[in-house]
């Protein structure tokens, strides 16, 4: 707990990012337990939620890395074959957190891995990556239902996304009302599910977003794939 959390270059760089003081991050205790308290006792009840916050996001981000890399190790670039009949869409959002812009990416495809449409779109500035991809799964969403497609496979590379639509029972975090909003957005769907990805089988949507987020300029298109994607769509076909 304490590597994944404190000791960890990259998780001790968040959290002096988020302005926890080093003296407290460096902190020696005899368990983590202990450090928490100590924490809530020196910080202000604004920072304390504060460093929270950062470490739940630290926890998911690696839960996802452990997810791709060891539980779905022989899945590489190859999409698994889509059902006749249903739509696979891939979603993914991308945050620079220097300027704060934020893009998502979107791109549908068939059971043959044509590609039928998708976005690479600005966003509002957020400072929260999980936001940024609800906000990825949404546009998706949107996209399907503007698109009359009723049978649709959702995919994005967020372990954390996946389990909040999946779980039953209402939503208690921030973003309940945007998990609100594409629940009931996904009742209107013949069917459609939203499932987990490894980062490397959803490297499209992932360009378009990186595209969005740094060229700050939208993109939408339709069954004519930009170039932007055209050499990762070829490694993605299924074979």
């Amino acid at each position: 707990m304490f590597h994944a959390f404190r000791d960890c270059p990259a998780s001790v760089e968040a959290l002096r990012c988020a302005g926890i003081p080093y003296t407290l991050i460096s902190l020696h205790t005899d368990s983590f337990l202990h450090w928490i308290e100590h924490c809530a006792r020196c910080l202000p009840t604004n920072t304390f939620n504060l460093l929270l916050t950062v470490m739940w996001n630290l926890w998911n981000r690696r839960n996802d890395w452990y997810i791709s890399y060891y539980l779905f190790p022989s899945r590489t670039h190859a999409l698994d074959a889509t059902p006749e009949g249903y739509i696979k869409i891939n979603t993914d959002g991308a945050l620079d957190r220097v300027s704060r812009s934020v893009g998502l990416g979107v791109v549908a495809r068939d059971s043959h891995g044509i590609v039928l449409g998708g976005l690479s779109q600005q966003s509002p500035s957020s400072s929260d990556v999980l936001h940024v991809e609800f906000l990825a799964v949404h546009a998706g969403v949107l996209m399907a239902r503007d698109k009359g497609w009723r049978n649709v496979i959702l995919e994005t590379d967020s372990i954390t996304i996946v389990n909040k639509f999946n779980r039953l029972g209402p939503d208690l975090s921030t973003l309940s009302p945007l998990i609100d909003d594409v629940r009931l957005l996904l009742a209107e769907f013949a069917d459609c599910r939203v499932i987990y990805v490894p980062r490397t089988c959803n490297l499209v949507s992932h360009t378009l977003a990186t595209n969005a987020c740094h060229s700050r300029c939208s993109l939408f298109f339709d069954s004519v794939c930009p170039n932007i994607i055209r050499n990762v769509v070829t490694i993605d076909i299924p074979s």
